[in-house]
């Protein structure tokens, strides 16, 4: 279709996303991310991506990594079935844990980013004139909800879900 919108025409551009080096750590990754911000204490981007020291992406990182990397329990399966619904029990153990995570979580802030990110051969990536519709089957079919940008061999961007959603339910004229 002639109308139809490409990755590039809704993708944030390198200057726009949050990015870290590999070698950096937990602490400077969390810097990047709360220096994109879009209102007082909320965060705009729940990723960064990653570059090696040539300068070439090597990977991402999620919120999700990063309090893992502080806390791995808090992502251990409670053993709660889908179907039976949250229980009061629940939360009990992360309130056990809690002391232990706040005394700990400044010494596991001097982690190596790539201690903890998800490396670029196992993230899917999409070309620049990908179809909007083609970027949210491989997000949806990968349950991610942001993937790098590829122009041939070359990152160029990311493109995330919310954006792709709006720009997707604007060609359905909603």
């Amino acid at each position: 279709m002639a109308d139809e919108k490409m990755v590039k025409d809704i993708m944030f551009s390198i200057d726009q996303y949050p990015f870290v080096y590999e070698n950096q750590t937990v602490a400077e990754a969390v810097s990047r991310l709360e220096a994109f911000t879009c209102a007082k204490g909320h965060i705009q981007f729940s990723d960064l991506v990653v570059f090696n020291d040539k300068e070439q992406l090597a990977g991402k990182v999620t919120v999700f990594d990063i309090v893992k990397s502080m806390e791995p329990r808090l992502f251990q399966k409670s053993g709660t079935e889908k179907f039976e619904g949250l229980k009061s029990d629940l939360k009990t153990l992360a309130i056990l844990w809690a002391d232990h995570f706040y005394k700990d979580c400044q010494n596991r802030f001097n982690k190596q980013i790539k201690e903890l990110m998800t490396p670029i051969d196992k993230i899917p990536t999409l070309q620049s004139t990908d179809t909007l519709l083609e970027a949210f089957y491989v997000m949806i079919q990968t349950n991610t909800s942001t993937l790098p940008v590829l122009e041939g061999e070359n990152f160029v961007g990311v493109i995330s879900i919310g954006e792709m959603f709006v720009a997707l339910m604007n060609r359905c004229e909603i």
